[in-house]
């Protein structure tokens, strides 16, 4: 019985290790860029920092928390709420910026730092 209990208890471990050990980290995370001077980054936690051109090419800081469910991005901060599909082909993100202005531009960023 004492066996059986031990080898009960390594099965579990070895299966919690090989779940939680093939789980790869969000697409997202990691820093992204375009040509225009835009950049975003998204941290480990549902953290980002981005620096956008508004409508006056003027860059904005934003700072705030992210969620991604299945297509959609969810950006939050104190300045702007976006809800935007998203698409990764690549190296590449496409989404779209809306900023507090109602200004929109569709983005496409590549990624230049994990």
């Amino acid at each position: 019985m004492k066996t059986k209990l031990i080898l009960l208890n390594i099965f579990a471990i070895l299966f919690a290790c090989i779940l939680f050990g093939c789980a790869s980290p969000s697409p997202f995370i990691g820093t992204w860029a375009d040509n225009s001077g835009n950049t975003i980054t998204f941290g480990l936690e549902g953290e980002f920092n981005a620096s956008i051109k508004n409508a006056s090419d003027d860059s904005i800081s934003y700072t705030g928390t992210y969620t991604v469910l299945q297509n959609a991005l969810y950006l939050e901060s104190d300045a702007l709420s976006i809800v935007t599909e998203w698409d990764i082909r690549g190296s590449m993100l496409y989404i779209e910026w809306t900023d507090a202005d109602k200004f929109s531009q569709k983005l496409t960023l590549y990624k230049i730092k994990n």
